[in-house]
Parts: structure tokens; sequence; C-alpha cells
């Protein structure tokens, strides 16, 4: 014979799963987040390196590298030199392209890390609306107020944004 205390009742099952579906519903962004953190700051220290590598390369020559071939810079193995003439990009594996904002005809003075979720393989490609990009502006850039400073970008409203905004938040003092 049976009891009646055995088993679970259809309400008791929804309600378990409903907060289980609660805690999935928090849980997914946070870890979307986590990933694209990881990603990018990953390549933190190897992109600051770039810029110590510009900076030197300014106080000899009195000028910016171009390309990212004339630093003195060892590469990750995840990534490779852009296969062109330019030579003012790196594709990493994850995601992540790195770009010299000096080889265009208006030099920025800064080198960016972009966050391309498709895995992009031409510029034109990091144009996603969840793309991230930190630029690092070097000590004699264009633009004076951002002179040495790092500054996160998000054009859209997502993880991205919510990124960005708290790296800012961290960096507003840099």
């Amino acid at each position: 014979m049976l009891s009646k205390g055995q088993g679970f009742t259809l309400i008791e099952l929804l309600i378990v799963v409903l907060i289980i579906t609660v805690l999935v519903a928090v849980a997914v962004p946070q870890y979307q987040k986590a990933v694209i953190k990881s990603r990018i700051f990953g390549y933190m220290p190897f992109v600051k390196s770039l810029v110590q590598a510009q900076e030197a390369y300014y106080l000899a020559n009195g000028r910016y590298a171009t390309y990212f071939e004339d630093l003195d810079v060892d590469f990750p193995k995840s990534c490779k030199l852009q296969d062109n003439k330019y030579k003012n990009m790196i594709y990493c594996n994850d995601s992540i392209i790195i770009d010299n904002g000096m080889a265009y005809s208006l030099p920025i003075g800064d080198i960016a890390i972009k966050y391309c979720p498709k895995g992009a393989s031409l510029r034109e490609d990091c144009s996603n609306k969840r793309r991230l990009v930190i630029r690092f502006y070097l000590r004699h850039a264009d633009a004076e107020s951002m002179q040495g400073k790092m500054r996160c970008e998000s054009p859209a409203d997502n993880l991205a944004k919510q990124i960005c905004d708290a790296f800012n938040a961290q960096y507003r003092k840099n």
C-alpha cells in the first residue's frame, strides 16, 4: 500500500522548475559577462606592452610606429598579425582584434582591444552591436585630454555596455 506522503505534487514540481528557471535567468548573463571580461582582460598585459613599445619607439624616432611589426614585442601564440601590406591589426583566436590607431590617414594615437563576438576576420566584421572596445591612448595622442588614459566604449545597451560602464568607473582617474 502506498501512503499519501510518498511523492511530489504537481504544484511542488512547478515551484522547483520556477526556482531553477529564475536561477538560470540570473546566472547566464553573469556567466556571459565573465567570459567576455576574461577574454578581453587576458590581453591587457600584452596591449600594455604594445603601448610601452610605442612610447619607446616615440622616444627613439620622434613619432609612433605605424605598424606593429616595427615594435619589439612578442605576440601571444593565439594571435597573428594581419596578413596584408598594412600589418596594423592583430587577430586572436578568441574573438579579439588588437588595432593600432596609428595606421590611418588621421592617427588617433591609441591602441585598441576590440571584442567581436562572431570571430571577426576583417575590421568591417567587427561592427556587431555587441562590440566592445578598450582604447589605450598614447602619451602624445592627438586628443590631448585623453593622453595616457584608457577608455572602454560599447555602442549598444547590453552586456558589453555593462562591462564598459564598470571599467570606466574603475579607471576614471586614469
